[in-house]
């Protein structure tokens, strides 16, 4: 049984899409630090567990319980407190 070895194409394919991707995704990171802030552009980061939980319950039939249902209040609550212009956390306007 002989090794299967990638053909130049296959190899030039994964560089420009690794490359592309990359630099595109790089850059779209950036605006959003530039645009929502650190803050906000980490939240999406907790909100990915909310979404994980919602799509496993449409897609895979598991089971909504409580404890998920309060986790994903919780997570939500969270980021909407992290986002929250300081301004509307002290009730002050500018």
């Amino acid at each position: 049984m002989g090794a299967a070895a990638p053909t130049a194409d296959a190899i030039a394919a994964v560089i420009i899409l690794a490359v592309i991707c990359t630099a595109f995704a790089m850059v779209i990171y950036f605006r959003l630090i530039r645009t929502l802030g650190p803050l906000g552009t980490t939240s999406g980061s907790y909100l990915r567990a909310g979404f994980a939980v919602a799509l496993g319950i449409a897609w895979l039939g598991e089971r909504f319980t409580w404890s998920s249902m309060a986790g994903m209040a919780l997570i939500l609550a969270g980021v909407v407190a992290i986002t929250m212009p300081p301004s509307a956390r002290t009730g002050r306007g500018n």
